[in-house]
C-alpha cells in the first residue's frame, strides 16, 4: 500500500515536536552544558516550518516567506548550538542572517520574479552551506568518549548537505508542476524522507553528545579532589600507570615530585581546619600556575601532593621543585584578624633513571626521597638518586 505523503509529513512533524521536547528536558537537567536549548528550539522551528508548508494553504507562494526563514533559522540555531556545546562563543548573527537571506530569496522568487527552480536552488544552496559547516565542526579529531556521537551527528549533517546539493540537478531537469515544496515526484519524496530521517539521527546524536559529556564530567569529578581541584589519588594512579607504560615501552623521560607541607598538623591545631584548607588551596594555586600545561598535579592524601612531569629528567624536575618550594615559602596567607601565615615545603624527586619495575615503585622512590628531605631539615628538595651516591655525612648538601 502506497504511503500518503501528507500522513508521512504529519508524523514527521509530530515526531520533530516530541524530539524538541526531549532536547529541552535534556537541557533543563544538564544546565551546565551549553547549546542544548538552541537545538531544542531548532527542532521546534523545523516542525512549525514543515507544518506551514504542508497545510492546505501550503500551495500558496506566500507561505514560503514564513516557512523558508523558519527552516533557515533552525539550521542556524543548530550551528550556534554546536559552537556553544564546544565552549566557544556562539555567533548569533548566523541565524539572523539565515532568516534575512532566506526571506529575500523566497520573496524574490515567489512574489517579485516567480521561479520555482531558482527558489529551490537558492534555498538548497543556503541550507547545504550551513549543514556543511555543521559537519565540518563535528567531523574532527576528538577524544574517544565524544568521537562516536560527534561523527554520527557530523555524518548526518554531511548527508543533508549532499542531498541538498544533489537536488539542484534534479530540479534543473524536471518540469515543475506546482508551487508545492514536495511534489509526488520520486526525487522530492526521497529528499523529504532523507531530510526527516537525518533530523532524527541528528537529534539523537545531540542527545548522545550531551550524554557522553555528562559521563566524562562524572569521570572527572570521580578523579578530582573537591578542595583543591587537583587529581585525587585514583586519578593520579590511572594517569601515572598509563604514562609509565608509555615511557618504559617507547623510551623517554618521566619524573615525579612528591610534595609535603612542613608541620601542617600544627597549622590545623593552632589555627583550625579552615586555615589549613586555605593553605592547601594556596599550594594548589602556586603549583598549577607554575607547572606546564602537559603536567599532572594530584593530591595524594592529606597534605601530600604529587606532580607528574612527562619528558622531564631528574635534574629538570629538581629545578622545578625548588622553584615551587621558594614560591610557597614566600607566599603569605592572610586569615582573620590574627595576622599572616607562611609555610614551607619539602619535596622528593624520582624519575625513570633508576630501575623501577612499576609506577607504584616510582611513587615509593619519590616518597623515600621526601622522607629524607624532611629528615635532614625540611624546606628542601631531595632526589632519589642522591640516596645512593652521597654518604650520610653529606646529606645536608642537598637542596
Amino acid at each position: 500500500m502506497a504511503l500518503d505523503i501528507r500522513s508521512m509529513i504529519f508524523m514527521s512533524v509530530l515526531l520533530s515536536i516530541l524530539l524538541s521536547g526531549l532536547l529541552y528536558l535534556v537541557g533543563v537537567h544538564a544546565r551546565h552544558i551549553r547549546g542544548v536549548k538552541q537545538w531544542a528550539l531548532a527542532n521546534l522551528l523545523y516542525s512549525i516550518g514543515l507544518a506551514l508548508v504542508f497545510t492546505p494553504i501550503g500551495d500558496s507562494p506566500r507561505i514560503f516567506l514564513f516557512s523558508g526563514p523558519l527552516l533557515a533559522v533552525a539550521a542556524g540555531l543548530q550551528l550556534t548550538g554546536i559552537q556553544a556545546f564546544e565552549e566557544a562563543l556562539p555567533d548569533w548573527r548566523i541565524p539572523l542572517w539565515m532568516a534575512v537571506v532566506s526571506f529575500l530569496v523566497n520573496l524574490t522568487f515567489s512574489m517579485l520574479a516567480p521561479s520555482i527552480t531558482l527558489r529551490v536552488i537558492s534555498n538548497s544552496l543556503l541550507m547545504a552551506g550551513v549543514y556543511a559547516i555543521c559537519a565540518r565542526n563535528l567531523l574532527i579529531k576528538i577524544s574517544s568518549h565524544l568521537r562516536t556521537a560527534y561523527w554520527l551527528t557530523g555524518a548526518a549533517f554531511a548527508t543533508l548537505a549532499l542531498v541538498a546539493v544533489a537536488r539542484i540537478p534534479a530540479v534543473l531537469t524536471a518540469r515543475p508542476i506546482s508551487n508545492y515544496i514536495i511534489t509526488p515526484e520520486p526525487i522530492n519524496l526521497m529528499v523529504f524522507l532523507v531530510f526527516a530521517a537525518m533530523l532524527i539521527v541528528i537529534t539523537f546524536g545531540f542527545v548522545l553528545m550531551v550524554n557522553f559529556r555528562l559521563a566524562n564530567d562524572l569521570q572527572l569529578l570521580a578523579n578530582r579532589d573537591s578542595l583543591t581541584n587537583a587529581l585525587n589519588r585514583r586519578g593520579l594512579e590511572e594517569i601515572g600507570e598509563h604514562l609509565y607504560a608509555h615511557f618504559t615501552r617507547a623510551g623517554g623521560q618521566l619524573a615525579l615530585l612528591m610534595l609535603d607541607i612542613d608541620h601542617f598538623k600544627s597549622v590545623n591545631d593552632n589555627h583550625g581546619h579552615p586555615v589549613g584548607d586555605a593553605v592547601l588551596r594556596e599550594l594548589s594555586r602556586i603549583v598549577t600556575a607554575t607547572i606546564r600545561a602537559g603536567d599532572y598535579f594530584a593530591r595524594y592524601g592529606g597534605e601530600e601532593f604529587c606532580v607528574l612531569l612527562p619528558g622531564c629528567s631528574e635534574e629538570q624536575a629538581c629545578k622545578l621543585a625548588d622553584r615551587l618550594r621558594q614560591r610557597f615559602a614566600e607566599a603569605k596567607l592572610n586569615y582573620g584578624h590574627e595576622g599572616v601565615l607562611q609555610c614551607t615545603l619539602s619535596v622528593g624527586v624520582a624519575d625513570l633513571s633508576k630501575a623501577t619495575p612499576s609506577f607504584g615503585e616510582l611513587l615509593a622512590e619519590a616518597d623515600k626521597a621526601l622522607y629524607r628531605a624532611k629528615e635532614i631539615g625540611r624546606n628542601r628538595v631531595f632526589a632519589a638518586s642522591q640516596m645512593d651516591r652521597l654518604p650520610e655525612n653529606q646529606l645536608d648538601a642537598c637542596y
